[in-house]
């Protein structure tokens, strides 16, 4: 009956935490309780304060971990590479404002296990050096993808507007990223499509 805590109907066992906007601050040990949830299959901590401290490695323990929710929480660092691994994930979010970076190496990990991956949100996070080239390994069941603001650069391959499931792609507010559409199969899925204040080449 705790407020922002669900459990299993007939185990009883702690599955998720939904504590967005709590007020939460401070920084989360590495020997917190809820490192020692293992059922744990949803968890948002959106909207509250965690000083700057880094995402810790230990999140990348939950391995039925469904839904993650980080975002605009000021966390900081490098997003974990453990992160791919977690072979249930449907939905991730780890926007913030610049305080989190992402680097070619998490991106290009094998996405064999992301097969029920859906929704991708990284708005903010840093991914300057990411080569564009990594992108064309994101999952093929993704539904919505969301990386503005992220300082990509570059030329960003047409493979992207082909993911055969996805229904938003937002993209905005990269400047200096150029991109082009692809004359042939793209996505029949796509509803929502943002690329403002990015440089597009060609004809539309």
């Amino acid at each position: 009956l705790w407020d922002g805590v669900m459990c299993d109907n007939t185990s009883g066992d702690v599955i998720g935490h939904e504590l967005s906007c709590s007020w939460l601050n401070g920084t989360i040990p590495s020997n917190s309780f809820l490192f020692h949830l293992p059922h744990l299959q949803h968890l948002n901590l959106a909207y509250n304060y965690f000083n700057h401290s880094p995402i810790s490695s230990r999140f990348g323990q939950f391995v039925r971990l469904r839904y993650l929710n980080l975002s605009y929480s000021m966390f900081s660092g490098q997003v974990l590479s453990e992160l791919p691994d977690l072979s249930e994930l449907a939905s991730l979010d780890l926007s913030g404002y610049g305080n989190v970076s992402l680097e070619t190496s998490v991106v290009k990990r094998p996405v064999q296990n992301l097969t029920k991956q859906r929704e991708l949100h990284l708005d903010h996070v840093n991914m300057s050096s990411v080569s564009l080239s990594s992108l064309m390994n994101l999952s093929s069941t993704l539904t919505s993808l969301k990386l503005n603001s992220c300082f990509l650069r570059g030329r960003l391959l047409g493979h992207i507007f082909c993911l055969p499931n996805l229904q938003e792609l937002s993209l905005a507010h990269n400047p200096e990223l150029t991109w082009f559409f692809p004359t042939v199969n793209s996505s029949n899925a796509l509803r929502v499509l943002d690329l403002s204040y990015t440089n597009y080449l060609g004809e539309l």
